[in-house]
């Protein structure tokens, strides 16, 4: 059944991407502790619920780089982060560079 539970993980946060929450409000969501949901979700998959948020939002702006003109900072709030500099910075760790220098890639 761990299986399950990082299935309803994994769907709440794709339906959650765009908005803050909390790991206390997923896993009421789900109905487990939060330490146990974090335990299975690295056990099954080999990252963190949160690596696994951050890397789900910047494979969205990715997209929405590519596809809208939206400003880097209207991107940034369309995938759930509200401070423009911690998107900067997620996206530089995950993409390998800036969000503008990405959209100049494409």
């Amino acid at each position: 059944p761990t299986g399950t539970l990082v299935k309803q993980a994994s769907a709440y946060i794709q339906q959650n991407y765009t908005r803050s929450f909390s790991l206390k409000e997923l896993s009421d969501t789900i109905g487990v502790s939060k330490s146990y949901l974090s335990r299975i979700f690295k056990m099954d998959t080999g990252i963190s619920l949160w690596n696994f948020l951050n890397r789900f939002r910047i494979q969205k702006a990715k997209e929405l780089l590519l596809l809208t003109n939206e400003s880097i900072t209207e991107i940034a709030a369309d995938v759930g982060y509200e401070d423009v500099s911690y998107f900067s910075r997620v996206f530089r760790e995950t993409a390998g560079c800036s969000p503008r220098a990405y959209r100049q890639q494409a």
